[in-house]
């Protein structure tokens, strides 16, 4: 049945107009409603198929849970329309980061990072990874300076699987019989709720997954949400949106090792119990440098009298093989632009930035003292 016929049945019993499509994805749609009486707006997402209801349920127990709070959107209702669930939430209008980080200032990307870690500290204070951190969930609003972290479809209680440091995971078993649903309802009903649901292994975005997703390792912890939030601030830092697209979870790899370097990928590995054999060695770049380059170049800096990099600098020529921008250009030779950036943004940011882009997920920072780093004091 479409979506949109389902969407008018429940606008009709609830009092509401559709005013338009917000946008589409491979869980379903959301739509911008205005209730007729009090003018109010919302957001309405309906599931788009009956093989996704899994992920509108875990949805819907995560927010319930975390009640709209601390930087968290907020569920109002929950109904179905035959065989179709629905959510209604509050409505945040937001600006596009991929179109306002090149005037974002310094301040205003501390306060960007500071309230989506204080969004995740809330999650994982509560027990919940929300597994696809991103600019297109951590929604903002530029004039009122408000946030939102949303789409809790591949979030998880990191807490419920007790698994062996190697262990495989188990296929996950129904504790009641599918036959006790009452979902026929117009309410999603206690026993779907119960469930223990399903949710995809390889979660997240490629580009934000974290090394231990990457090679699947079957006990993820909240890390993975901080290296997904680190990538969003080398992202703000660098004024590059992607930072990176890896083709697969291989390429995603030899982009951490151009970067990372090898010994820090490979201590990683090593710590999960992986080896890894790459040649030939490459170092670790300075993330400060690094940024420096891509936002200048960004924000419309040119290079063109440059000689190319495979014959000027051995070091970051693996990486900058994976950053078109800098074909002409070299990380390790842009001392002058250190005189454009503020004081702020040579040392502190990029000190928290590596340890929440720390490969080794057990010395990765958590929330809670990267909210009290030292970039956060003034």
């Amino acid at each position: 049945m479409d979506v949109a016929l389902d969407v008018k049945r429940f606008c009709v019993s609830n009092k509401l107009r559709i005013i338009k499509c917000l946008g589409s994805g491979g869980f379903g749609k959301v739509y911008l409603m205005q209730h007729l009486l009090s003018k109010r707006f919302f957001a309405l997402k309906a599931c788009s198929r009956l093989t996704k209801q899994d992920v509108f349920v875990n949805e819907i127990k995560m927010l319930k849970l975390l009640n709209g709070k601390c930087n968290t959107i907020r569920l109002l209702a929950v109904s179905r329309i035959r065989c179709r669930i629905l959510l209604l939430m509050d409505y945040f209008p937001y600006d596009s980061l991929s179109e306002i980080m090149y005037s974002m200032n310094f301040e205003e990307i501390k306060m960007y990072m500071y309230n989506l870690l204080v969004a995740l500290r809330y999650l994982h204070a509560n027990g919940i990874m929300h597994r696809d951190v991103k600019p297109a969930n951590f929604l903002y609003n530029r004039n009122i300076r408000k946030y939102a972290l949303i789409d809790f479809g591949f979030a998880e209680h990191y807490k419920r699987y007790q698994l062996p440091k190697f262990a495989m995971p188990s296929m996950m078993q129904w504790s009641i019989s599918d036959r006790q649903c009452k979902c026929s309802v117009q309410t999603v009903c206690n026993h779907c709720l119960k469930k223990r649901t399903a949710i995809a292994g390889n979660m997240g975005t490629r580009g934000y997954q974290s090394l231990e997703i990457l090679i699947s390792v079957p006990l993820y912890t909240p890390a993975v949400d901080i290296w997904a939030a680190g990538i969003v601030f080398i992202t703000l830092l660098s004024r590059t949106h992607p930072f990176w697209v890896p083709e697969n979870d291989l390429s995603a790899v030899g982009l951490m090792i151009s970067l990372f370097g090898t010994r820090n990928v490979h201590d990683a590995l090593a710590n999960l119990g992986y080896k890894l054999i790459s040649q030939p060695v490459y170092p670790s770049l300075d993330l400060k440098k690094v940024c420096h380059t891509m936002s200048w170049l960004s924000c419309g800096g040119s290079d063109d009298g440059e000689q190319p990099l495979t014959v000027s600098c051995e070091k970051c020529a693996p990486a900058m093989r994976h950053f078109p921008k800098t074909k002409y250009s070299c990380f390790c030779r842009n001392e002058e632009l250190e005189r454009t950036y503020p004081a702020g943004l040579k040392t502190l940011p990029f000190d928290l930035l590596r340890k929440m882009l720390d490969v080794n997920y057990q010395t990765r920072i958590s929330a809670g003292c990267a909210l009290r780093h030292r970039f956060f004091a003034d």
